[in-house]
């Protein structure tokens, strides 16, 4: 019979964070999505980009005000 070893998420966390190349890697990433938001936002009337939690938060706040077309606008 074939054993397989559980291997939770969390348990890397510690492990990926300990080099110094990693953390400069995830800061690296963090600036330039927020950047790529930043620049798009305006020009695209306040769509995000980059992330997909602002346009989904947006949608969710629209659709919890009642306004539709606002939650239809978050999904373009």
């Amino acid at each position: 019979m074939l054993r397989l070893k559980t291997l939770h998420v969390t348990a890397l966390v510690p492990t990926m964070l300990d080099s110094r190349r990693n953390i400069a890697l995830a800061c690296g990433l963090s600036a330039l999505a927020g950047y790529v938001d930043g620049i798009g936002f305006p020009h695209l009337g306040g769509l995000f980009v980059s992330l997909m939690n602002g346009n989904s938060t947006r949608m969710g706040v629209s659709l919890a005000a009642g306004d539709w077309s606002g939650a239809a606008a978050a999904l373009r």
